[in-house]
């Protein structure tokens, strides 16, 4: 019967997506194995539980009970060091801002299965979580060459060289994952970009336009349009600058980043109670941003408002 029941819970959490009742039927699991331990008619109990305990940190997890998840999942990396226990037991602490304790369960991890690119990949995020880009770039050139198609990886190092400053390297590896057969509207947006600040502008609006057509949600669209803010903005149109960061308030009317970019236009154009205005909600959104603060002091200390 226990595989009959794995593959119960297995049909509740993977196809139904029913977390609660997948959570209740390891409970119900649990209490059999601990009836049948305090009887003494299973010792055979032991090797199983660490599969339900895993499965139960699982479903606490989705359930937003960390701390209690995290009972569970270590008791399950005790009794057998399950690869998927670590990578659970990894993001529960990234959840509860530890990242520190991942990246060192994580290493734990890398020693015992050191070409296994999933905990590498996993190592890199959290050295991205950690502010440590190098780093961070060094484990993806990694899994580049443990696996040379491994999409995330090629993305993150074409990232860092356009962060860097070199559009050109990045649209290589940009190139690269394309030539894959992997085609979304945030990697045509990237393409574009590149192709923009490293002088290939006769390729940047089709793949804004190729961005626009495979974008499916509002903010994927916020963010297309956004960027393509930025043309405009280099070739001197500030009207259709303003035309696009007012379609980017169109798909996502939270966008603090769209709006500071209106108050500049508008106090560039000379309205400034627009501008007031703009910075005011943009302010509303994106509490904590030293460009807004520093665009409303300016603006106080040189207009009169």
């Amino acid at each position: 019967r226990e595989a009959l029941i794995k593959a119960l819970f297995q049909f509740l959490y993977y196809h139904e997506s029913d977390v609660q009742k997948a959570y209740s039927l390891c409970e119900a699991v649990m209490e059999v194995h601990k009836q049948k331990r305090s009887s003494g008619s299973a010792a055979a109990g032991v090797p199983v539980d660490w599969w339900w305990d895993q499965q139960i940190g699982r479903c606490l997890l989705i359930l937003r009970l960390p701390r209690k998840a995290e009972t569970f999942l270590v008791q399950s990396l005790a009794v057998f060091p399950h690869p998927d226990t670590f990578l659970l037991l990894s993001r529960l602490y990234q959840r509860l801002n530890e990242p520190e304790r991942a990246l060192e369960l994580i290493g734990m991890a890398v020693d015992r299965h050191p070409f296994n690119v999933t905990f590498r990949a996993e190592q890199g995020r959290i050295f991205d979580a950690l502010s440590k880009p190098d780093d961070a770039v060094q484990i993806y050139r990694l899994i580049t060459k443990l696996n040379p198609i491994h999409v995330e990886a090629l993305a993150s190092i074409a990232l860092n060289h356009f962060y860097d400053g070199n559009p050109e390297m990045a649209l290589m590896y940009y190139r690269r994952i394309l030539s894959l057969g992997t085609h979304s509207a945030e990697l045509y947006c990237n393409i574009a970009l590149c192709c923009l600040y490293g002088g290939q502008i006769d390729l940047v609006l089709p793949c804004f336009q190729r961005a626009l057509l495979l974008s499916k949600t509002a903010e994927q669209k916020a963010d297309i349009w956004y960027n393509l803010s930025f043309v405009a903005l280099s070739t001197g149109d500030f009207h259709l600058a303003r035309r696009c960061l007012q379609l980017c308030l169109t798909a996502d009317a939270c966008s603090g980043a769209a709006l500071n970019n209106l108050a500049v236009l508008a106090a560039h154009s000379g309205d400034l109670m627009r501008a007031k205005s703009y910075l005011q909600a943009a302010k509303e959104v994106l509490a904590n941003s030293s460009e807004i603060d520093s665009n409303m002091e300016y603006m106080q200390a040189h207009y009169k408002l």
